[in-house]
């Protein structure tokens, strides 16, 4: 099967009409956002949206609109009955349609932004109404380099790294704290934390439309649906214990000025030895600090109007015993 962005955008602003009347109340809430509760809800909690599906936040990361038409489709044909609101977002619906990761400004970087200037800054005062009333969040992304594995990444709280270890019990969870994951603001998964929700967001891969990334997603969106229904309606935790390897950074790297050559080959989650050469700055090499895996390698694309933040991040493995569960 072929996909399309445009046929993407135009089923899914369709899936809308599609639920309507099949015992679901749904609601406009902005442009391709929407909520789908079942008829004569009643509240669980104090949270109005059980859970938000969030895709295209980035624009050039396609996966997540397919993603979430598969999920509607699912409950159009009666396969699945919600029994709390849910809320369907793409995110930069605009810049998708130009195969841009963003317009004017990082959209993932926009929340709760002190200006409102960008078209990405203005759509996130739109969807923060949404995500500051979301009990949980499964944000879909997609890397601009190969990854060898889907992952979720994510600022840690104790609800959410549990809600990421039931969602996919063995997809690596790379999770931080103590510090906002960008210098530039805040993420969609940060946002609904502090507004009192919990936010994970799953890397399925490289971007693009890939069926196994979709099936992946699809799968990750039914049982997160099925979590915070148990969780919001029936009082069930997430019990358990991960069976996921779980990472934080060891060093971010900033991109440093002049001369960069990222050495050639790094993919997503690439062992890395304390000792092996990262890339050549201005003539000298830059060797890494630690032993662990490799993270977001910032290659040059064409047309980029700036560099990028970051040249890579190095991760390392930690136990469940140095997570800070009870700070």
């Amino acid at each position: 099967m072929a996909y399309l962005i445009e046929a993407e955008l135009a089923k899914f602003a369709g899936g809308y009409q599609q639920l309507t009347g099949r015992g679901y109340e749904c609601q406009q809430l902005a442009d391709f956002a929407y909520t789908v509760r079942p008829a004569n809800y009643e509240p669980q909690g104090l949270k109005a949206i059980g859970l938000t599906i969030l895709g295209l936040v980035h624009g050039n990361e396609w996966v997540g609109a397919a993603v979430l038409n598969e999920v509607i489709g699912l409950l159009a044909r009666g396969h699945f009955k919600l029994q709390i609101p849910v809320a369907f977002v793409l995110g930069n619906p605009w810049a998708a349609k130009e195969n841009r990761r963003f317009l004017e400004s990082d959209l993932n970087r926009s929340f709760a932004a002190t200006q409102r200037q960008t078209k990405e800054q203005r759509r996130a005062a739109d969807l923060e109404a949404i995500l500051g009333n979301t009990a949980f969040l499964l944000d879909f992304h997609q890397t601009s380099e190969r990854s060898e594995q889907p992952f979720f990444i994510f600022p840690f709280t104790p609800l959410g790294f549990r809600f990421a270890s039931a969602v996919a019990m063995e997809t690596p969870i790379v999770t931080h704290w103590g510090r906002p994951f960008s210098k530039e603001g805040r993420c969609s998964d940060e946002f609904v934390n502090v507004k009192g929700g919990a936010g994970i967001t799953l890397e399925l891969g490289k971007n693009g439309f890939d069926p196994y990334q979709i099936g992946a997603g699809f799968a990750a969106s039914v049982r997160a649906l099925e979590l915070a229904t148990d969780y919001l309606v029936h009082g069930a935790k997430f019990d358990g214990d991960s069976k996921a390897d779980i990472y934080t950074w060891a060093e971010v790297i900033d991109y440093p000025e002049g001369e960069v050559v990222l050495e050639s080959g790094f993919v997503n989650f690439a062992a890395i030895a304390a000792g092996q050469k990262l890339a050549t700055v201005n003539g000298k090499p830059l060797f890494s600090k630690y032993d662990g895996r490799i993270l977001f390698p910032a290659y040059p694309k064409p047309g980029l109007a700036k560099k990028p933040a970051e040249l890579c991040r190095i991760m390392r493995r930690v136990g469940v015993e140095e997570l800070p569960f009870s700070s």
